[in-house]
Protein backbone atom coordinates (compact mmCIF):
# COMPACT_ATOMS: atom_id res chain seq x y z
CA UNK A 1 0.00 0.00 0.00
CA UNK A 2 2.77 2.62 0.82
CA UNK A 3 4.23 1.50 -2.78
CA UNK A 4 1.13 2.85 -3.91
CA UNK A 5 1.45 5.89 -2.02
CA UNK A 6 4.82 6.76 -3.59
CA UNK A 7 3.47 6.13 -7.09
CA UNK A 8 0.73 8.69 -6.89
CA UNK A 9 3.13 11.18 -5.19
CA UNK A 10 5.65 11.53 -8.44
CA UNK A 11 2.75 11.10 -10.91
CA UNK A 12 0.74 14.31 -8.24
CA UNK A 13 4.56 16.12 -8.07
CA UNK A 14 5.35 16.69 -11.23
CA UNK A 15 8.55 18.40 -11.42
CA UNK A 16 11.53 16.27 -12.43
CA UNK A 17 9.37 13.39 -12.50
CA UNK A 18 8.56 13.53 -9.12
CA UNK A 19 11.68 13.36 -7.55
CA UNK A 20 13.51 16.29 -5.56
CA UNK A 21 17.07 16.58 -7.14
CA UNK A 22 18.06 19.94 -5.59
CA UNK A 23 20.08 20.10 -2.08
CA UNK A 24 18.49 21.10 1.13
CA UNK A 25 16.65 24.65 0.38
CA UNK A 26 14.41 26.37 3.35
CA UNK A 27 10.34 25.48 2.34
CA UNK A 28 11.62 22.17 1.30
CA UNK A 29 9.68 20.83 4.19
CA UNK A 30 6.66 23.13 3.06
CA UNK A 31 6.36 20.98 -0.17
CA UNK A 32 6.26 18.14 1.24
CA UNK A 33 3.79 18.96 3.39
CA UNK A 34 1.62 20.11 0.35
CA UNK A 35 2.27 17.35 -1.32
CA UNK A 36 0.45 15.30 1.60
CA UNK A 37 -2.21 17.56 1.53
CA UNK A 38 -2.66 16.90 -1.96
CA UNK A 39 -2.44 12.89 -1.83
CA UNK A 40 -4.78 13.09 1.28
CA UNK A 41 -7.25 14.68 -0.86
CA UNK A 42 -6.85 13.06 -3.51
CA UNK A 43 -7.71 9.96 -1.61
CA UNK A 44 -10.43 10.89 -0.11
CA UNK A 45 -12.49 12.33 -3.58
CA UNK A 46 -11.45 9.17 -5.15
CA UNK A 47 -12.81 6.95 -1.92
CA UNK A 48 -16.22 9.24 -1.74
CA UNK A 49 -16.58 9.09 -5.97
CA UNK A 50 -16.02 5.14 -5.92
CA UNK A 51 -18.41 4.79 -3.09
CA UNK A 52 -21.52 7.19 -4.49
CA UNK A 53 -20.86 4.76 -7.59
CA UNK A 54 -21.55 2.13 -5.65
CA UNK A 55 -24.58 2.73 -3.57
CA UNK A 56 -26.01 4.08 -7.34
CA UNK A 57 -25.91 0.44 -8.39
Amino acid sequence: MQESRHKLARDVCHGKRGTIHQAYRDGVEDQFGALGLVLNAVVLWTTRYIDATIVQF
